[in-house]
């Protein structure tokens, strides 16, 4: 009886605490050391997030790199060989690749540095579905190499369980994407995405990397940031999440309206999606960090776009819609969609430490999107339970990615065959339907009653091509508030070659929008603008609160470092030159950050030192042919055409199909008085970028100034109906005909 009295009261006192422990509310800690955040690492976080930790042990962010053991490593290294044969400029390349295991690890044996055959050590597994890759040492101290053949993880009856060339048709050892060059590199293109608390560890005298991290794989604070000062407050008391550098807790609640077929966010705090969304974005998106930082510090719990720079819709990376065609990781076509703007969140959809999706199928989809309405045949016009019928396959068609890894846009947009007539855009309808065309597609979708209207990538496509109505579509993209800010961008990206004094108020207008991205587009925009323009537009933003405006605004005016700058700019200037030039040498392993300095150092007026970072670039990646037509443009400038006639021979020996480099060396023989050589090269650029406009404009006037009007013209002519909204072809075609006129010739 005493023992039953007992457990009785210990339940009544369990039920108090527990009542007592909902009602109060939750205490936050008062006394938090003001020192920097530390890492704590998993473990400590695991003494009370034991169920986090549990979903997040597997998970692909889990397996995201290991020590290669027998339990990690999923290959064949059995003695076991793979052949992958290509072509080469006609000509048939095999390589063998050979993998075996000992005692002391797991080795290959393939075609390495300078394309002889070498054995390496795997160093490290990197992820795990559904391919898995292996990093290796080739020689420069401290880097890691991704090898290109991986081990299709897929079961067999899939595809997979094989070896696997992720290049259909790799690159020859002598191109600069062959996996032994720099933009194979884990320590620079992989590594912050891939493990936690990363320090890059680059010596820039050295050229070496002493890379390090604080977990191996993505855990808890590669996500939430250092924990130390979260620790010292939960056990101080704290239950609200205290000292955690980015929570990441998903605030609001999505609930349906009276007859809406489509749920509305409710009770939800100011940009409650935002941080979760700039985290998640850190990796999940095609982008380069413009900030210094190691260990992450300055890159967790603030604007993603305070530390990284986002690619924008560009070609070749986005159809001119705003599809996914390069491997462009989420966030830009996120950004894009409908569900951004009304509030969705990553972990709406996807649970954020297992990283599985929440729900299977259209159960996912009809949380927020009623079934009665959309998973109906009436809604996506196919049988139901048949093909055709699952939202993601209309709404987030998957493109493949290193062979067999499909990813889904997550633009979440209507199939729009109609766009694919008019700008060559896949759509989901013959994704599907192979067997069928964009016009059958097209009609398909008229006669279920749909009245598509005007898309952003008219515009875009309108841009990319050259059209004479360019600058009017882009403008109806860029005064739209209703467009995406990423869309917005790059429309005022887009805008440069056709800005003029009707389009110049809209730009200056979007210099003060709120989103950081379209303040960035619009700088981008006033390139196209005169001196005076720039100045006076974009001296303000050398002190915006976002590092990547202030950085392309600092690019953008760094000539006027030299120009006499007014006090305004003076004071801000510096500065922000000086946050651009920080940014630059911490990317030093790059070889483009030299080729990036070198512009910045063009504009300031400084040769000297342009010149210097360019053969930097030069040394670092003989491929980099950008950095070579603008060495030879400072040997221009300074009196040395001769060795730049040199320069640009010996690149071209590597490059020879680089069209610039032909029409540089071009430009430098008719500096040089050697007209026949020179109209060949700039000939040869022409050839070699057909749908590029200022090849064909050099070459007509080059032509119509060295052999005479009429063949001049009859090139620039041609060129001119091609692209027609291209304005300095259209200016010489009218200068040239009113010379001609006069002359009579």
């Amino acid at each position: 009886m005493k023992s039953t009295d007992a457990l009785s009261i210990a339940a009544v006192l369990a039920a108090v605490c527990l009542a007592g422990c909902r009602e109060a509310p939750p205490k936050t800690a008062t006394h938090i050391d003001n020192a920097p955040a530390t890492f704590v690492g998993r473990s400590t976080c695991t003494e009370c997030h034991a169920a986090e930790a549990d979903s997040w042990r597997g998970s692909h962010h889990d397996l995201a790199m290991q020590e290669p053991n027998a339990a990690t490593v999923r290959g064949n290294f059995d003695d076991t060989v793979f052949e992958h044969s290509s072509t080469h400029q006609g000509k048939s390349h095999t390589v063998t690749s050979h993998f075996t295991r000992r005692d002391d690890g797991f080795f290959v044996r393939t075609e390495g540095v300078g394309g002889e055959p070498t054995n390496y050590r795997v160093a490290y597994t990197f992820g795990v579905e559904p391919l898995q890759q292996y990093l290796v040492e080739t020689g420069a101290p401290g880097a890691l190499q991704a090898l290109p053949i991986a081990w299709d993880t897929r079961p067999a009856d899939a595809g997979g369980q094989r070896w696997l060339h992720v290049y259909e048709d790799p690159p020859a050892h002598d191109d600069p994407l062959h996996w032994t060059g720099p933009q194979q590199n884990w320590n620079h293109m992989c590594a912050d995405c891939h493990s936690t608390g990363l320090v890059k560890g680059y010596d820039a005298q050295e050229q070496a990397f002493d890379t390090t991290w604080e977990e191996i794989n993505v855990s808890c604070e590669a996500c939430h940031g250092p924990g130390s000062q979260h620790v010292a407050a939960a056990r101080a008391g704290a239950t609200d999440g205290s000292g955690l550098v980015t929570l990441l807790k998903r605030s609001g609640r999505w609930t349906f309206a009276d007859g809406a077929t489509t749920a509305h966010l409710i009770d939800a705090e100011p940009q409650a999606s935002s941080a979760q969304i700039d985290a998640c974005g850190r990796c999940h998106a095609r982008r380069a960090p413009i900030a210094p930082f190691e260990h992450g510090d300055d890159m967790h719990g603030g604007d993603l776009h305070d530390a990284f720079s986002v690619t924008l819709l560009e070609d070749p990376l986005y159809y001119p819609d705003g599809q996914i065609r390069d491997e462009v990781y989420v966030y830009g076509s996120f950004l894009q969609s409908r569900m951004h703007t009304a509030g969705v969140a990553c972990s709406d959809c996807h649970e954020p430490h297992s990283a599985r999706l929440r729900l299977e199928g259209n159960a996912l989809c009809t949380q927020c999107h009623a079934g009665n309405a959309y998973d109906v045949t009436e809604h996506h016009h196919h049988p139901v339970g048949g093909e055709g019928t699952a939202c993601i396959d209309c709404h987030m068609p998957a493109r493949d990615y290193m062979r067999v890894d499909p990813r889904r846009d997550h633009s979440f947009r209507v199939p729009r065959p109609d766009l694919s007539q008019q700008l060559a855009t896949p759509n989901a309808c013959t994704g599907c339907h192979v067997d069928q065309g964009d016009d059958w597609a097209a009609d398909a979708v008229a006669s279920w009653g749909a009245e598509p209207g005007f898309h952003y990538g008219e515009a875009l496509h309108a841009a990319r091509t050259w059209q004479a109505d360019a600058e009017a579509l882009l403008l109806q993209v860029i005064e739209d508030p209703a467009q995406p800010a990423i869309v917005r961008a790059s429309a005022l990206t887009a805008l440069v070659p056709y800005l003029s004094p009707a389009s110049l108020p809209a730009v200056e207008r979007a210099l003060v929008d709120e989103h950081p991205l379209v303040r960035g587009g619009a700088l981008a925009a006033l390139e196209g603008a005169v001196p005076e323009a720039q100045r006076g537009l974009a001296e303000p933003l050398l002190a915006d609160s976002v590092r990547t405006v202030r950085d392309r605004a600092a690019r953008l005016l760094a000539w006027t470092a030299i120009s006499g700058a007014p006090e305004a700019a003076a004071s801000t200037l510096p500065a922000a030159l000086d946050e651009v030039r920080s940014s630059l040498a911490w990317r030093a392993d790059r070889p483009d950050s030299y080729l990036h300095l070198g512009d910045l150092e063009v504009r300031s007026g400084d040769d000297t030192a342009a010149e210097a970072a360019y053969r930097q670039a030069l040394a670092r990646s003989p491929f980099l042919t950008a950095a070579a037509i603008n060495l030879a443009d400072v040997y221009r400038a300074t009196g040395r055409d001769p060795q730049a006639e040199t320069l640009l021979r010996q690149v071209l020996e590597r490059s020879p199909d680089d069209a610039g480099l032909h029409q540089a060396l071009g430009l430098t023989l008719i500096r040089l008085g050697r007209s026949d050589e020179a109209l060949k090269e700039l000939r040869q650029a022409y050839q070699l970028a057909p749908d590029e406009p200022r090849f064909a404009y050099i070459y007509g006037v080059a032509t119509h100034d060295l052999k005479g009007p009429a063949a001049g013209l009859r090139i620039l002519t041609e060129a001119q109906r091609k692209f027609p909204g291209e304005r300095q072809l259209t200016a010489g075609v009218q200068a040239l005909v009113a010379a001609s006129r006069t002359t009579g010739k």
